[in-house]
């Protein structure tokens, strides 16, 4: 399965069917996801129980957010979430809103926000920043999504509101700091809580937004591999260009003790970062063996680097020494 997806991968690409890359690093109860497309939120599957991660809610103060209380639409009966993203907590209310909430931003601080809605039946929330109305959720829009990049210190107004003159409804809001970015990528860091079962592998996926359904794929302007295991060590990627130290560290050159998964597909492919294997990636290769999972054989050598393939001086001496003397026994045996 995972090998026709891969080469089925380079013709819908082409056909502007596309699925972006998702590679995650792993150590312990540390996750990172790393994707290529901003608007592709990430969630884990199966989902946690507990986890923090570090898009967390913006504003926790009570008395702006006194008529929202803090739920998980699993909490709450709302119509099929297809966009996991929305299983995380939001400030949700039932009534129509007397006067707007305000929610104060500084740029400075915060230099880009992302913000979540959901309206139920005969609702609408209309979304003011500063002066400027961004737009009015109606049921018809359901659950959305809008990123949003301050240049100046802003001011959020919701005001909640229905069509049918009633003053019970559905409305849920939530504001998180946009992930970081590096080399162009998007990361999100995920922390697993002590308690959360391990032994269940749990996979970086991207949640859909109707911004990205709307988007337009434009062909590739590099040439793409279908494997995101072919690079030079140190660097993943279909692009070769996730690199182990811009992401982990300048101490994680190889992305040492890392379980690293390209969750791009349905069906997941892991190894192990270089020179190590086990369960867990904390156990070094053994001699003779090299690569990511420790995959690969020394070449012309008895030992190597376990992380680069780099023959050691000791094995090229004691490879040169055996090949010199069955040199010298082949002379003394034809003398």
């Amino acid at each position: 399965m995972k090998r026709f997806l891969k080469t089925l991968f380079p013709i819908l690409f082409l056909l502007g069917v596309s699925s972006n890359e998702i590679i995650k690093f792993e150590h312990e109860n540390h996750i990172l996801c790393i994707t290529d497309d901003a608007e592709s939120l990430i969630y884990l599957k199966p989902p946690l129980v507990t986890k923090t991660r570090n898009t967390s809610i913006l504003i926790e103060n009570d008395v702006i957010w006194d008529d929202w209380s803090l739920k998980s639409s699993t909490e709450v009966v709302v119509p099929a979430v297809l966009d996991k993203r929305w299983e995380d907590k939001l400030r949700w209310a039932d009534t129509v809103s007397e006067t707007p909430t305000r929610i104060s931003i500084s740029h400075t601080e915060i230099p880009c926000f992302m913000l979540y809605t959901y309206v139920g039946f005969y609702c609408t929330l209309q979304v003011n920043i500063t002066r400027e109305s961004v737009q009015s959720f109606s049921r018809k829009s359901r659950w959305q999504y809008l990123k949003y990049e301050p240049k100046t210190d802003v001011e959020i107004k919701f005001l909640r509101e229905t069509t049918n003159g009633d003053t019970k409804g559905q409305w849920a809001v939530d504001i998180r700091q946009c992930p970081p970015t590096v080399d162009n990528k998007t990361i999100y860091e995920i922390s697993l809580e002590d308690d959360v079962e391990k032994g269940e592998e749990r996979r970086c996926v991207a949640g859909t937004t109707t911004t990205k359904q709307n988007n337009i794929r434009q062909f590739p302007s590099v040439k793409i591999n279908d494997d995101a295991f072919s690079c030079n060590p140190g660097t993943v990627g279909r692009n070769c260009d996730i690199n182990c130290t811009n992401f982990l560290g300048s101490d994680k050159s190889y992305c040492e003790q890392h379980k690293i998964c390209d969750d791009t597909y349905s069906v997941s492919e892991c190894f192990c970062s270089w020179g190590y294997e086990g369960e867990t990636c904390n156990k070094t290769c053994s001699n003779g063996k090299w690569d990511l999972s420790c995959r690969e054989t020394c070449k012309n050598c008895d030992m190597c680097n376990a992380k680069t393939g780099q023959c050691t001086s000791s094995a090229l001496s004691n490879f040169r020494t055996a090949g010199g003397l069955l040199l010298l026994g082949m002379i003394f045996k034809f003398l």
